[in-house]
């Protein structure tokens, strides 16, 4: 018996400091909403987490936004890492490594992006319309048929023509005709006595009126002799492989890498304020766990926390035995 009035105040006071801190880490989640009593809310309800969730996501997207994953603390991470190699690779792959061309590219685009158009415009039509297979059939006949590659093909031959034209409009065809007729006779006569007569001024008279016939006949009509050709070579530049079009102009890896670096490591410098334009990682934190259900948030805590909470438990029932002999000694 008197071992049980040693023992008991113990265990009972283990069994308080136990039973204590693991009700008050409960009663942090717990109740999950506010508990009425005739029409009066008790105390302490809801648990102080759901009570605070506003303000506790505001204080961990403060804590994490400024000092734990700071926009710098992202730059800094990249610059360390290898993505500039790995994403060279990929690049390096995908031009040097196949042979696609740029049709491949913009075709497989286009057509992914239109029939993703297509479906859209589908399912909102069927909303309020029947329709037959044959028709959505039509319907992306025709989207192929008018593909970013045709469209862009045609706009870069066009261009390129305009330039072309423009570039002779601007040359002085009277002075170049001269020049090369003027050579060409000189070479023709020299020797002979139609050299006495085929001066300067005689051949620039003669030739003024051939320039002047044809800068109007480039005005008029060379576009239509122009444009074919242009077009042609366009056509046979998208077509082929991009790695023979680069070779062609001289471009290898070594000279695309240097590029790539420079531009790589301009946007990473200039990555802080990016960052901070288009991305909240505050906000994005706060939201997060706003979005959260208490459950989750609770299951989040127990996840990082669960043996550090399980050991303020054990600790009260530490305490509350110490107390317990205390109580003994005091009772003695």
């Amino acid at each position: 018996m008197e071992y049980l009035k040693i023992i008991i105040p113990i265990l009972v006071g283990a069994l308080i400091g136990y039973c204590t801190n693991y009700i008050a880490i409960k009663m942090l989640f717990r109740p999950r909403k506010p508990v009425f009593v005739f029409g009066k809310k008790l105390p302490f309800t809801p648990g102080v987490i759901p009570k605070n969730q506003s303000r506790i996501a505001s204080a961990v997207g403060k804590a994490v936004g400024q000092n734990l994953f700071t926009n710098d603390d992202i730059v800094a991470a990249i610059t360390e890492s290898d993505l500039k190699e790995h994403l060279f690779e990929k690049i390096k792959e995908t031009v040097f490594d196949n042979d696609s061309s740029l049709k491949d590219y913009i075709t497989e685009y286009s057509l992914k992006k239109e029939n993703e158009n297509v479906a859209e415009n589908k399912n909102e039509v069927s909303k309020n319309t029947e329709y037959e297979t044959e028709d959505y059939e039509n319907i992306i006949e025709e989207a192929e048929y008018k593909s970013d590659y045709d469209r862009l093909k045609d706009r870069v031959s066009d261009v390129i023509t305009s330039k072309i034209i423009n570039a002779f409009e601007k040359v002085d065809l009277n002075a170049l005709v001269s020049q090369i007729a003027g050579k060409t006779f000189a070479e023709k006569v020299k020797g002979t006595m139609m050299e006495m007569f085929l001066n300067e001024s005689t051949i620039s008279t003669m030739s003024a009126p051939i320039g002047n016939a044809l800068a109007e006949y480039i005005k008029n009509h060379g576009e239509e002799f122009i444009h074919p050709l242009v077009d042609a070579e366009v056509i046979s530049f998208m077509e082929n492989p991009i790695n023979e079009n680069l070779s062609e102009l001289g471009l290898d890896t070594d000279i695309l890498e240097s590029v790539f670096e420079k531009i790589f490591d301009t946007v990473i410098s200039k990555g802080g304020d990016i960052i901070s334009e288009y991305i909240d990682i505050q906000k994005i934190v706060e939201d997060k766990i706003n979005d959260m259900e208490v459950s989750e948030l609770e299951d989040l805590v127990m996840q990082v926390m669960k043996n550090e909470l399980q050991t303020i438990v054990n600790l009260g029932a530490l305490i509350g035995a110490v107390i317990g002999v205390i109580n003994i000694f005091v009772a003695i």
